[in-house]
């Protein structure tokens, strides 16, 4: 009996945690106007944006207290230099 609560105990673990693995895909910053990419960023704190094929980065409306924030233009829509919020750089 204790090897079965065992491994549904396990199981229960497992299931909660693959949300936390799960990966967003990139938002294509061409998509979305200027307004829209920064309300984006201000509203999930973090967001990865794809800027060109193959290419993307996060970019955050705050970074840690450990970290350089630097300012982040990407093109969007209406916009070819869009002030979306900070790269987050390590100290």
């Amino acid at each position: 009996m204790p090897l079965r609560n065992l491994l549904a105990a396990s199981a229960l673990v497992l299931i909660t945690a693959v949300p936390a693995f799960a990966q967003q895909s990139p938002v294509p910053s061409r998509s979305l106007t200027c307004a829209e990419l920064q309300a984006l960023v201000q509203r999930q704190g973090r967001v990865v944006i794809s800027t060109a094929p193959y290419m993307f980065g996060t970019y955050a409306n705050n970074c840690a207290p450990r970290d350089i924030p630097s300012p982040a233009y990407v093109p969007a829509r209406d916009n070819p230099q869009c002030l979306i919020g900070y790269s987050c750089l390590s100290k």
